[in-house]
């Protein structure tokens, strides 16, 4: 949440006008809101395995940086539930637990080893890149998470309303401005639609 990147605004966006479409459709629409799910694209997790079987320098961004966690099981299976079982314009969240501490993960996947930090394996810490966080927030402030009927599945409630016109029009203006390539007036319409989303060039996804 609050997203420091175009793709987490993007998500965002896309988040709101699901809900937006619900009263206008006959087709329901659920929301799946996911943690970082393990071995897949983008995942740290094979990073760090390579760098361990190698014995090589592990680069994190900071010692305290910590992240959710998700099996790409439990990810199927929120899907899964989201779809079948879901209510329209419901935003359902796997309960993952506790955040993980990054450095914390590297020191227990080179314990499976029989390696240790910094004996075995140096550490890097590069620093935060331009829009990372030190930890993620699973939700707004004007947002409350509340239990299912199905285990470990949550649904988010906001008590904040969403103005499906003023969205549909900014949305529509997104459109327009991507057609014509016109990169700065679409950051203007994201960031007027998004007020929480802070824009930085260097940091694209």
């Amino acid at each position: 949440m609050h997203p420091k990147s175009i793709m987490g605004a993007s998500k965002r966006i896309a988040e709101l006008y699901i809900k937006a479409l619900v009263e206008k459709s006959s087709t329901e629409f659920t929301v799946a809101r996911f943690g970082n799910v393990i071995h897949t694209n983008g995942s740290v997790i094979p990073y760090f395995l390579e760098c361990i079987k190698s014995k090589k320098t592990i680069k994190i961004t900071d010692t305290k940086a910590k992240r959710y966690f998700m099996t790409k099981g439990e990810a199927c299976q929120l899907i899964l539930t989201a779809g079948i079982y879901g209510q329209s314009g419901e935003t359902l969240m796997f309960d993952m637990g506790d955040s993980i501490s990054i450095l914390d993960l590297v020191n227990r996947l080179a314990g499976l080893k029989n390696l240790s930090i910094p004996t075995d394996i140096e550490i890097e810490i590069i620093g935060l890149r331009d829009g990372e966080k030190l930890e993620e927030a699973l939700k707004f402030e004007f947002e409350e998470i509340a239990s299912t009927k199905f285990e470990r599945i949550n649904s988010i409630k906001s008590v904040k309303m969403i103005d499906k016109n003023q969205l549909n029009t900014k949305i529509s203006e997104l459109k327009k401005a991507s057609i014509e390539g016109n990169e700065d007036k679409m950051i203007e319409i994201i960031q007027k639609t998004l007020p929480y989303y802070k824009y930085s060039r260097n940091n694209i996804v």
